[in-house]
Order: C-alpha cells, then sequence, then structure tokens
C-alpha cells in the first residue's frame, strides 16, 4: 500500500490520528529504500518483537509501534494487499505484467510481479484521494509534528543500524511520497513511480509508458477498491481488537 491508504485503515482501525501513529503507519516502507541494509524483517514484516520493545523500553512512541504493526505483512494492511487470497495487490497485478515488461528491462518474474502490485497500490491511493482528500491534510500535518531523528535513533538502537543511515534512508523515503506526490496520476507517473523503479531496477524509465499502466490500473481497481478498504479494516479491526 501506498501512505493514504495505510493512513486511512490505520486511524480506522487504531480510532485515533496522532502524528507518530500516521507516521508509523508509513514509515515501513523504508525498507525498499535500501533493503540490503535495513532489515524488512525486523521494520516491515513482523513487528510483533519491535512494539514489545518500544512498549518496554520507550512507551511515549508506542503510537508510532502500533502504526507500524498496522502496517505489517503480519496483521496489517499489507496482510490483505499482499498475501489473503493470492493477494489483491498481486492478483490484479497480472493485468499489468505484459506492459511493465516492454517498460522495465529484466528477466526476474518475482521483481515483474512486485512491480505490478506497486502500479496496483498506487491506484488504490489515487483512488481514495479523490474520495476523501482530507486524508491527505492529515498526513502533511502528521509530517510536521514528528521528531525523525528520534525515530532514526530508536530504530538504529533497535536493529543495529547506523542512526545517520537511517536518516538519510528515512528522509529519501518520504522526500518521494511526500503529499504532493500522491494527488494526480501525472505526480505518481512522474517522481513516485520512476523512482521506486530507479531503486528497485537501476534503470530510467518512459514517463509516458508509466503513465499510460498506471491509468491502466485505475480502471482495474476502480470497481472494487471501496469493498477491499471495507473488507481489509474489517479484518484488522478483528486482528487487533485488543488495540
Amino acid at each position: 500500500m501506498f501512505p493514504l491508504v495505510h493512513i486511512y485503515a490505520a486511524t480506522q482501525v487504531a480510532k485515533k490520528k496522532t502524528p507518530l501513529l500516521v507516521i508509523g503507519s508509513v514509515i515501513p516502507d523504508v525498507v525498499w529504500i535500501n533493503r540490503s541494509k535495513i532489515p524488512p524483517e525486523n521494520i516491515h514484516d513482523n513487528l510483533d518483537d519491535f512494539y514489545s520493545y518500544v512498549e518496554s523500553k520507550h512507551e511515549d512512541m508506542l503510537d508510532l509501534a502500533l502504526g507500524m504493526r498496522l502496517h505489517s505483512n503480519k496483521v496489517g494492511a499489507d496482510l490483505y494487499s499482499h498475501s489473503y487470497k493470492g493477494g489483491y495487490s498481486y492478483i490484479k497485478g497480472r493485468n499489468i505484467i505484459a506492459d511493465l515488461a516492454n517498460l522495465v528491462e529484466t528477466k526476474d518474474s518475482k521483481k515483474i510481479s512486485d512491480l505490478s502490485h506497486n502500479f496496483i497500490e498506487a491506484s488504490l491511493d489515487l483512488l481514495l484521494y479523490s474520495d476523501r482528500p482530507e486524508i491527505l491534510d492529515l498526513y502533511k500535518r502528521s509530517l510536521t509534528n514528528v521528531d525523525f531523528d528520534k525515530i532514526s535513533a530508536l530504530f538504529g538502537e533497535y536493529t543495529g543500524v547506523e542512526k545517520k543511515f537511517l536518516l538519510q534512508n528515512i528522509q529519501l523515503l518520504f522526500n518521494v511520497i511526500k503529499p504532493e506526490n500522491l494527488v494526480s496520476e501525472n505526480s505518481f507517473a512522474n517522481i513516485v513511480l520512476p523512482k521506486m523503479i530507479e531503486i528497485g531496477f537501476n534503470q530510467k524509465v518512459d514517463k509516458a509508458e508509466v503513465l499510460k499502466i498506471l491509468q491502466k490500473s485505475v480502471k482495474i481497481t476502480r470497481s472494487d477498491y471501496k469493498d477491499l478498504l471495507i473488507n481489509t479494516i474489517s479484518m484488522m479491526q478483528r486482528d487487533f481488537s485488543k488495540v
């Protein structure tokens, strides 16, 4: 998922909108900036141990850890986008595999599949923004009300990765997915998705072609994206019934 869907799901399930919760629901994706040095198993995939660590040592940062759990692959929104019943974003992404195979140069079918799910998830953010633009405002406010230096220090303490390196990667993440980059098909196609492809494939791509594939993705998801969100939030509420 991209920021707006993660924020929406997390705030609906947690029933609060604190800056730490909002940013926590987005920040696990820092792992895709530098997956080789920032361990996804500690910051993205399963956040149970991280949550317990923060609960015992940094209780003032607990909303951050909760937001991260609400993002995660184990019990968060990404579970239902990536894995549940085959993963919505991967199933829908099959419809654009051929388009992406012409966009990027690779023989790695898994990387193409992963990229397809990025396009599908980008379309979900665009559709949600058109219906609930107030989520973008919440994201903007939250970015100005958290201490990223303190967050980086916490991540460094937990993972053993250098704080300065973590801060640089966190800043890069939020520079790519800053609110103004999430407001239109053009901003996604000209900034966000090409940057992700550059990081993941070490390639520059035709932004006009990126736009065409993104527009196709929006058409693919438009009819049932609301059902996806309703069902995802319902299942997350069940999973987090003790939150």
